[in-house]
C-alpha cells in the first residue's frame, strides 16, 4: 500500500489509520477528580481525588494489497485514591482488533476497526467497584475495559483528511459489552472523537481533540449519560520514536456523575520497531 511521503503524525487518542512498520505504544493518564456525590465530596470542598491510567499497545502491518490491514493488541491498569476509600490499582480487560485502512487520492484516508474485548475476572468489593468507577471517570471510553468478566466487541469507523498543514480526523464507534456476572447484562455504548490539528512541520502535529461517550443503555439519568471532553496537546516525530503530550479538561459533568470536575495529563510515546522503507525516488 502507497503511503503518503509526508503521512502525518498519529493524533492523540485515535488510530493512525496507515502504518509502514510493527509500532509499540506507551500511554498514562494522570488526573486531578472532585469526586461526586455517589462516592465522596464536593469540589467546592477543596478535597480531592486521583485517578490513573496506562495501557501499552503493539500493532502489526500484516497485509498491503490496496488497502492496509493491521492487528493489535492492548493491555493496562487502571486506578484510583480517593478519601475514606483504600487507594487501588486494577489490570483492565485486554483488548484485540482487526482493522483495515484505504489511503485515497487528495489526503483523503479512511478505516474500519473490529476489535475483541478478552474476558477478565475480578473479586470485586463496594470499595473496589468504587475504585474503578472513580478511574473511569478519565477513561470513560475505556469503561468496558473495566468490568469484572465482560466481553464485547467494539466497531469503529475512521476518516480523516490531511494535508501539508492541517488535519482532521473523526471517529465513530459503539460497543456491545456484556458482563458475565450474576444474571449477565448487555450495554451499548457509543463514542467518538474529532481532531482538528496544525502541522507547523511535517512531524509536528499540534490540535485539539473532542471527545464524546454516551451510555445507551445503562440505568443512568439522562443528565449523566454523556462525557464530553477537550483534550488540546502536541506529538512530535523523532526518527523512530514520537512522544505526545495532551491536557484534557470535561466539557460536560463526567459520565455517570461519579464526578464533578476533572484536570488529567497524558503522556505517551509510539515507538517503531523497524526503520522505514526510504521513499521511493520519483
Amino acid at each position: 500500500m502507497p503511503l503518503p511521503a509526508a503521512e502525518p503524525p498519529q493524533p492523540f487518542s485515535l488510530p493512525a489509520l496507515v502504518r509502514e512498520v510493527p509500532v509499540l505504544m506507551i500511554e498514562h493518564t494522570s488526573a486531578v477528580i472532585g469526586l461526586g456525590d455517589e462516592n465522596v465530596l464536593d469540589v467546592a470542598t477543596g478535597e480531592i481525588g486521583v485517578a490513573h491510567a496506562g495501557f501499552l499497545t503493539m500493532e502489526v502491518p500484516v497485509l498491503e494489497v490496496d488497502r492496509g490491514w493491521f492487528v493489535g493488541a492492548r493491555w493496562g491498569y487502571v486506578g484510583s485514591a480517593v478519601p475514606g476509600r483504600p487507594s487501588q490499582t486494577y489490570p483492565s480487560s485486554p483488548e484485540v482488533w482487526w482493522r483495515v485502512a484505504s489511503v485515497g487520492d487528495r489526503g483523503v484516508s479512511s478505516g474500519a476497526e473490529l476489535a475483541v474485548i478478552l474476558p477478565f475476572a475480578r473479586d470485586l468489593d463496594a470499595n473496589d467497584r468504587a475504585v474503578l468507577r472513580a478511574a473511569r471517570v478519565v477513561r470513560p471510553a475505556d469503561g468496558v475495559l473495566l468490568r469484572d468478566r465482560g466481553t464485547g466487541v467494539r466497531p469503529a469507523f475512521d476518516i480523516r483528511y490531511a494535508s501539508a498543514a492541517f488535519v482532521l480526523q473523526v471517529r465513530q464507534g459503539v460497543d456491545l459489552a456484556y458482563s458475565m456476572v450474576g444474571d449477565g447484562r448487555l450495554d451499548l455504548v457509543a463514542h467518538g472523537a474529532v481532531f482538528v490539528g496544525w502541522r507547523p512541520t511535517s512531524d509536528i502535529l499540534v490540535g485539539g481533540e473532542v471527545r464524546d461517550v454516551y451510555a445507551l443503555t445503562e440505568n443512568l439519568g439522562d443528565s449523566e449519560r454523556a462525557a464530553v471532553s477537550f483534550a488540546p496537546g502536541i506529538r512530535m516525530r523523532m526518527g523512530r520514536v514520537a512522544p505526545a503530550l495532551a491536557f484534557e479538561v470535561p466539557l460536560s459533568t463526567p459520565l455517570g456523575g461519579e464526578a464533578r470536575a476533572f484536570v488529567a495529563l497524558q503522556l505517551g510515546v509510539t515507538i517503531e520497531l523497524e526503520a522505514r522503507a526510504p521513499p521511493d525516488e520519483p
